[in-house]
C-alpha cells in the first residue's frame, strides 16, 4: 500500500516549484534581476547591442522618435540584415574573382571582398520614422577598440567591408542605405 505523503513536504514542494523565477539563469551563471533584464530576448548578446535612439550624432543619418525592438521584431531584423548581405555579396565574389584571374601572382583576401556575417558584432539602434513606421538603424564592425560596443556606436574611416551599416524598416519588411566603408 502507497503511503500518503505528508501534507508539509506537498506544500513546500508546490512553494518550491511555483516560487522559482521563470527566466532563471543556468547554474553557476548569475541572474539578471527583472528590472534591468532587456525585453528582448532573441539577441545574442555577444553579437548585438540594442542602443537608445540618437538623432543628435551627425554620423548617424536618421529622423524619428525612440521605440524599442520585441523578440519578433529582432528576428526579422536579423532576417533584413541577411537579406541585404545575400543581395550585396554576389557582386562582391565577382569583383574577388575578376581581381584575383587578373592579377594570379597576388593573393586577394576573399574576406575583403564579401561580409561573412557571423564575424561581425551588430548595434541596433531602433526608432519610429516620421511615417510612424518602426525602423532599426544597424551598424556592423568586425573589430573595434577603445569604447564600449554596447553603449555606444562604433565610428571609423575607411576599414573595409569590416565596417558597414543599413537601415531596415520592419513595417514595409524592407531595407535601404547598406553603406559599405571604402579602403584607403
Amino acid at each position: 500500500m502507497i503511503k500518503p505523503l505528508p501534507a508539509f513536504v506537498l506544500i513546500a514542494g508546490i512553494f518550491t516549484c511555483c516560487t522559482r523565477e521563470r527566466n532563471a539563469s543556468p547554474p553557476g551563471i548569475p541572474a539578471i534581476p527583472a528590472r534591468v533584464r532587456p525585453a528582448v530576448t532573441a539577441a545574442d548578446t555577444t553579437l548585438v547591442a540594442i542602443l537608445p535612439f540618437d538623432d543628435d550624432d551627425p554620423w548617424i543619418d536618421v529622423t524619428g522618435k525612440p521605440t524599442t525592438l520585441a523578440g519578433q521584431e529582432l528576428l526579422e531584423t536579423d532576417r533584413l540584415l541577411r537579406q541585404a548581405i545575400a543581395q550585396y555579396n554576389p557582386g562582391q565574389e565577382k569583383e574577388w574573382a575578376e581581381i584575383s584571374k587578373k592579377y594570379p601572382n597576388d593573393t586577394f583576401n576573399r574576406d575583403r571582398f564579401v561580409i561573412n556575417l557571423p564575424r561581425y558584432k551588430r548595434q541596433y539602434m531602433p526608432y519610429l520614422n516620421p511615417k510612424g513606421e518602426k525602423e532599426v538603424w544597424i551598424n556592423c564592425f568586425c573589430r573595434f577598440q577603445g569604447q564600449d560596443w554596447r553603449k555606444s556606436p562604433v565610428f571609423v574611416l575607411d576599414g573595409g567591408n569590416c565596417y558597414f551599416n543599413l537601415k531596415v524598416n520592419l513595417s514595409r519588411g524592407t531595407y535601404y542605405d547598406l553603406m559599405v566603408n571604402g579602403s584607403a
